[in-house]
């Protein structure tokens, strides 16, 4: 047992390590590669502790608030992903994300092993200590990218993103490595190990700063004034009304300072400054954010079962979609998908429904009330741990989770569940009879062999060749490009909706092939009847798949066919621009320019602003022999939309008109 434990421990220990994990010769290289790895690892570790489990009851984990707070969250889960509007998606999660019910019932597991497997606080202090060396780590990859070097991935930004790919990620992260660092400062008697925490938390400090996301500053804010008024409760009550009002009075005056003196010349001459101190209701990511969380709210109204239990995990983007705000595209490079609310409350409640929603209060509010009964035994600990959560919830109010950040709330789940429990050693066997217990071993085995083998190793498959047909394309070699996406897509692994639309994109996009190439009419019909699975995978509910089939259509010439999927595409998201200039593009083919003014005067009604639907019926005008309108539109569309600059002075000057 002893052998088996310290097994586990130390694959609990390297865990710490996966949020280094960056797998460049894959698609979605920071999400992606940790996923696979974490899930990999927890199944073999969660193996190795069935085998003990069953030979010792002791093991068994322990039924407190916190966990049952996760068991109920996660039943709430399973319950949603039965009722899914899209059951495989919000099962498997899609591979950008690496999100979905199967990854997070690794969440629960992995607390359990932490919650059993680590009895000591040596043992928790090592695996912190991994942590914040973890941390450091990434940090290091992050100041990195400010360098130009091939090293490193997403180089030349004044942002950092470290190993997580996003800053704002990045920043939630930082948090936990930032408060852990500052509770094993005032823990710690050693002066070496002193030094150490003040350091880490003093660098992770810079780095959230670095990152500037305004939601993860204001987070860590809030983290530390939860920290000292706790600590000055415990000491003085009365010096923590002091801290209290204090902090009170700077979010006061920091919210007036900035709506009088928006530009002051320190400010105005920053670019950070300006985006830190930016909290105007108007700017463009506020903005946007608000858009999207109303688009997913009307969506959450929309019935009673939406109400109660949501879309379904992982599908946040069929109300967006649904209720998709035109004032997104204000120009081409526009970005007009959200498949996450950027609010974890509102993501909940959106695809959990208000269910969901308590649930996950619950499972944020347990710790909180757990840890409120030990304080007193457990001052520093309590204190550093409660801090890290409030810090976190704030965070969440304006981003998400990946697997990085959920680790490590699990990580202090786990830890908050041990400051509280006291497990006592009891060696006897859950299953009494020998033979019985070996059978149940070696099925245990064979079961953890094979689906690692079925949901890691053959997904990794199928991700690097279709990254390999991605870099075959880029290449320009047709026919090596499309043998390596039809190897990716012959694995049917969860990612084949995101090979199918790469493909795709492959096809129609600026370096795909000719169709009077040999071979490429078989893959554009090949490629059809591959997005028309998404759109089954989708339930019809999805109205990306039908722009891709659309588009393949249209450039086979099938022009009937690509209308019937832009209306399709139009049923699911009546109010999305790109439909509505698709569909002006079929009816240029069919020579039916009036109704492609129709749909181009419709797109503007939708959004004034968009340059794009003006070039669409400009170029309609031209197309019909009205130069004069076709002019005014045109210019119009160059003035409101950059893109259009370039092709605009070259049509006016075949015109013999000037921009």
């Amino acid at each position: 047992m002893k052998i088996m434990a310290k097994f586990i421990r130390y694959g609990l220990y390297l865990s710490a390590f996966i949020p280094l994990i960056v797998f460049r010769d894959f698609l979605y290289p920071f999400q992606f590669g940790k996923t696979i790895v974490f899930r990999s690892l927890i199944e073999i570790l969660g193996g190795a502790y069935l085998l003990m489990a069953i030979r010792d009851k002791s093991y068994l984990p322990k039924i407190n608030l916190v966990f049952g707070a996760i068991l109920i969250f996660a039943s709430v889960w399973c319950l949603t992903t039965l009722t899914s509007a899209a059951p495989y998606i919000s099962f498997w999660g899609t591979l950008e994300r690496m999100g979905g019910l199967f990854t997070f019932l690794h969440y629960i597991l992995y607390y359990v092993l932490l919650t059993t497997i680590f009895s000591k606080k040596d043992h928790w202090h090592t695996f912190f200590n991994f942590t914040i060396l973890a941390g450091l780590l990434s940090l290091v990859y992050g100041f990195g990218q400010t360098t130009n070097s091939t090293f490193f991935l997403d180089t030349g930004s004044s942002r950092i993103s470290g190993t997580l790919g996003n800053p704002a990620l990045f920043a939630g992260y930082e948090l936990f490595v930032a408060f852990l660092s500052f509770m094993l400062f005032l823990n710690s008697t050693s002066k070496a190990k002193k030094v150490f925490y003040l350091s880490s938390f003093c660098i992770a400090t810079i780095a959230i700063f670095a990152t500037a996301v305004r939601g993860s500053i204001m987070g860590y804010i809030f983290g530390i004034f939860v920290f000292f008024f706790l600590w000055a409760k415990q000491k003085n009550p009365r010096i923590s009304k002091i801290i209290f009002f204090i902090f009170i009075a700077l979010i006061i005056g920091f919210v007036i300072f900035t709506q009088l003196f928006q530009e002051p010349s320190f400010i105005k001459d920053s670019r950070y400054l300006r985006r830190v101190s930016n909290l105007s209701l108007s700017s463009a990511t506020v903005q946007t954010r608000i858009w999207a969380w109303e688009a997913g709210l009307k969506g959450w109204r929309e019935n009673p079962k939406t109400i109660a239990l949501g879309w379904g995990p992982e599908n946040f983007s069929m109300p967006f979609a649904k209720n998709f705000n035109p004032k997104f595209f204000v120009g081409m490079t526009s970005e007009t998908f959200f498949d996450r609310a950027h609010n974890m409350f509102i993501e909940v409640l959106v695809t959990m429904g208000i269910v969901g929603l308590l649930a996950y209060i619950g499972l944020l509010s347990a710790p909180f009330i757990y840890l409120k009964k030990i304080l007193r035994q457990e001052p520093v600990y309590v204190i550093g741990t409660s801090a890290a959560l409030a810090a976190y919830v704030i965070h969440n109010l304006f981003i998400f989770d990946t697997l990085p950040n959920l680790m490590m709330l699990f990580s202090l789940l786990a830890f908050t569940s041990y400051l509280g429990v006291s497990r006592k050693s009891n060696q006897n066997s859950l299953v009494g009879n020998r033979m019985i217990v070996n059978i149940i071993s070696a099925a245990i085995i064979v079961f953890v062999s094979i689906l690692v083998y079925k949901t890691n190793i053959l997904p990794a498959k199928a991700n690097h060749y279709a990254l390999e047909a991605v870099a075959f394309g880029r290449k320009g070699d047709f026919a090596s490009s499309l043998n390596q996406f039809k190897k990716s897509l012959s694995y049917n692994m969860p990612g084949a909706y995101e090979y199918r639309h790469q493909l795709a994109d492959y096809l129609i996009g600026s370096k795909g092939p000719s169709l009077k190439d040999e071979g490429v009419k078989e893959a554009y019909i090949f490629t059809i009847n591959e997005i028309n699975k998404n759109i089954a995978l989708k339930r019809e509910s999805d109205h990306i798949p039908y722009l891709y089939a659309s588009r393949l259509s249209m450039n086979l010439g099938q022009n009937d066919e690509a209308l019937e999927y832009l209306n399709k595409a139009l049923e699911i998201s009546p109010t999305f621009l790109r439909t509505y200039h698709e569909i002006i593009q079929v009816y240029w083919n069919k020579e039916d320019y009036d109704k492609s003014i129709e749909y181009a005067q419709r797109a503007i009604e939708l959004n004034p602003d968009a340059g794009a639907s003006y070039w669409y019926l400009g170029i309609t005008y031209a197309k019909m022999g009205k130069i004069d309108e076709a002019v005014i539109l045109i210019r119009k569309a160059a003035k409101l939309d950059n893109f259009f600059k370039s092709q605009a002075r070259a049509i006016l000057n075949n015109f013999g008109q000037e921009l």
